[in-house]
């Protein structure tokens, strides 16, 4: 079977574009160093030699859908007299011999290589979009770009080593991107829902569109954000090195993924929305050089600063945030959960079966609220262990219950950015907290291992070095 024709099938069976199989599909040829533009396009033979050309072709007999095969080469102003941007119509294929043999090749900075703009189902499959080597990735043009576009996208086995990637905005297209390598990212803004599979990217990372969002099996380095502003996301078995992931209001599941040397997890929940969740788990959090996760519920303000009206009693809305099976080590700083409530929200944390280990500043775990009433917040069956500023605080008008865990050598202290020494905190320290419960759990060579301040604070059941009062506590 020919690489064109499993790439058609391949198209078919995930998108539902028949270009090349439905009765009236029209295949053109294009070859840039054996085509010529005074052919009739229909045949290998008789290949155009511009893929410029076939797409004014296809414009002008309203050929749709249409199929463009393109030969090995390179397409450029240089080689076969290219125009660029290609500026692409709905329901066309551009369908290469794989990325390194068809080599689309724009040398204009300013320019995008492959446009579309207003059209729908589009698909891209099996070539290469490079431009010169000595411009910078945050070049201005796009390698594809999709504006104001509908229906559908398909864009697998690229390579895109110029402009700003593949970009989207403006439109409501269902995306999915499959085993690219882009040099900057993929920004899917412009989209409805999207889907990105296998791929490589840089510093630009990759955004998500606004409806359902799914990444899988990706890396992302030099830097890299994930920025997810869907309804609902899933990112799985994916790495970041250097980079963050920052999400805001949704339904979200981060599972099985890798955050070394960047930012950390950032979670933005702003109380525009009745609810928004995020499940983490299976994750490694390792050399971040800021939180390895930070939470925070944001409370909506008008413009004199004071809680928006909307928010009455009876506007009841939930947050969650769900950790579970995670590593968290050698972070700048642990895990905060910053919030600012009041009573009619809901806002539950649970941390299980965690190892958060080796923070240089601030407590593993850090618990607070700007205003009004806090979450609950459930720490169970963890391992918080060496961290500088203590192991776990917790401090204004939260709940928190922590059992089953095992809190060690919490307790050298730490600098802040002004070279001032900072104290550790300890095992567990409370600070107006509604109420604190600690059971079943192992505190051991903490700076002190319980501490507390106009608090409400229960410990039974524990191993606590040097003992400490309550229902079956020992040393």
């Amino acid at each position: 079977m020919s690489s064109s024709r499993r790439v058609s099938l391949v198209i078919c069976t995930l998108l539902g574009i028949l270009c090349a199989c439905v009765a009236g599909a029209v295949d053109y040829h294009v070859d840039p160093v054996a085509g010529s533009d005074e052919n009739s396009g229909l045949s290998a033979e008789q290949a155009f030699k511009t893929i410029t050309y076939t797409l004014e072709v296809i414009r002008a007999e309203n050929a749709t859908p249409a199929t463009v095969h393109l030969a090995a080469g390179t397409y450029s102003a240089d080689t076969n007299g290219e125009t660029f941007p290609l500026r692409m119509t709905s329901a066309t294929s551009l369908l290469g011999e794989g990325p390194e043999l068809t080599r689309l090749v724009c040398r204009d900075r300013h320019i995008d290589c492959v446009y579309c703009e207003g059209i729908g189902d589009i698909v891209v499959v099996g070539i290469s979009i490079d431009g010169p080597v000595e411009l910078p990735v945050e070049t201005w043009g796009s390698a594809i770009r999709l504006r104001r576009c509908h229906g559908r996208a398909f864009i697998a086995d690229c390579v895109a080593t110029v402009g700003s990637g593949i970009t989207s905005y403006g439109g409501s297209m269902a995306m999915e991107i499959q085993n690219c390598s882009v040099i900057a990212g993929i920004d899917c803004y412009g989209s409805k829902d999207a889907t990105v599979s296998s791929c490589v990217t840089g510093a630009r990372g990759v955004s998500s569109g606004y409806g359902k969002f799914m990444m899988q099996d990706c890396i992302v380095h030099s830097g890299g954000w994930l920025g997810l502003y869907a309804s609902s996301a899933e990112v799985r078995r994916c790495s970041f090195y250097g980079g963050t992931i920052s999400l805001e209001d949704g339904h979200n599941l981060i599972e099985k993924c890798k955050l070394i040397g960047g930012g950390g997890i950032l979670i933005d929940y702003y109380a525009g929305v009745p609810s928004s969740s995020t499940v983490i788990r299976d994750c490694l959090i390792a050399e971040n050089d800021d939180n390895a996760l930070r939470w925070r519920v944001i409370a909506p303000y008008n413009r004199s600063g004071c809680l928006a009206a909307c928010l009455s009693g009876s506007d009841v809305r939930e947050y969650t945030l769900d950790v579970s099976n995670c590593v968290l080590i050698d972070n700048e700083r642990g895990v905060a959960m910053c919030l600012e409530g009041w009573p009619s929200t809901l806002c539950s944390g649970v941390m299980q079966d965690c190892r958060i280990i080796g923070g240089h500043h601030n407590p593993g775990i850090s618990i607070g609220t700007g205003v009004g009433w806090g979450p609950h917040v459930s720490i169970v069956n963890s391992l918080i262990s060496g961290n500088s500023g203590g192991g776990i605080d917790c401090f204004c008008g939260n709940e928190l219950d922590v059992e089953g865990c095992t809190i060690l050598d919490n307790g050298a202290g730490w600098y802040d950015s002004l070279g001032r020494y900072q104290p550790s905190v300890g095992g567990v320290h409370t600070s107006s907290t509604r109420e604190a419960t600690v059971r079943n759990c192992i505190l051991r060579n903490n700076r002190t291992e319980l501490s507390q301040s106009g608090s409400s604070f229960s410990v039974r059941y524990c191993c606590v070095e040097g003992g400490y009062p309550g229902v079956r506590n020992f040393g």
